[in-house]
């Protein structure tokens, strides 16, 4: 496992929003974690990447507890995080992916963002644009791109469809199996059903308990599924 968490409880200032959690992602597999708003995604992902402290159990990333260990550590070791705004609105395309590549040497940030242009030619055309200015689109490429400047082994991600249109979230999917054909291991939570398409496996979180685990193909006709996403689970097969 690229990463296990077991039993984790965690909260705010004495609420509690997460109650026992188990989670586990296999390497080089897509895990999305489903739930609707307040289920305690963000709180989760928060807590798995050093954002929140974990009120009790452990977290282990690569076979090495990082439980009490400092995000800027747990990013070090290969932990990205994207959050749902994913990039900084004022400074442009180029700017964001020096700040994704910050703890690189000048010439490891400048071989990281040749590869990014690679990987994503409409950057490289808009290196200049402030990352406010782009399409929803876009400003999910570049989220994905300057969390990849790191050169994560694991790369969590809160909500990369929230905003989106329909038309822009299939471009976030595409864009995230670019992402995933580099190898790395990805940890999603999402409200939308349609991304169990890039799932491995998946996870449904409701009130801060795991409800359902499974294959992708399992949690698209699971019972749990259907009545947490009854809606949206129509609207896919529309």
């Amino acid at each position: 496992m690229i990463l296990r968490a077991k039993n984790i409880t965690s909260g705010y200032e004495g609420v509690q929003i997460l109650w026992g959690v188990d989670l586990d992602i296999p390497r080089g597999q897509t895990v999305v974690l489903l739930g609707p708003n307040g289920a305690g995604k963000t709180t989760l992902l928060r807590t798995l990447v050093g954002l929140l402290p974990a009120w009790s159990g452990h977290i282990e990333f690569d076979d090495n507890d990082i439980t009490l260990l400092p995000t800027e550590k747990r990013v070090r070791s290969g932990l990205a995080f994207m959050s749902e705004l994913g990039v900084f609105p004022d400074l442009s395309v180029l700017d964001n992916l020096r700040m994704g590549g910050y703890f690189l040497s000048r010439s490891g940030t400048a071989d990281r963002i040749s590869k990014m242009y690679a990987l994503f030619p409409d950057l490289a055309r808009l290196r200049r644009s402030l990352g406010g200015s782009l399409s929803g689109g876009q400003r999910k490429m570049l989220g994905v791109a300057k969390a990849l400047m790191s050169q994560p082994r694991l790369l969590v991600m809160d909500e990369p469809s929230a905003g989106l249109s329909p038309k822009y979230v299939k471009e976030v999917i595409d864009i995230l199996k670019v992402a995933h054909g580099e190898g790395l291991s990805l940890l999603i939570a999402e409200q939308n059903v349609l991304f169990l398409e890039l799932a491995d496996q998946g996870y449904v979180l409701e009130g801060g308990r795991m409800l359902a685990h499974g294959s992708a193909d399992e949690l698209k006709s699971s019972d749990v599924v259907r009545r947490a996403y009854f809606g949206m689970v129509e609207e896919k097969r529309a």
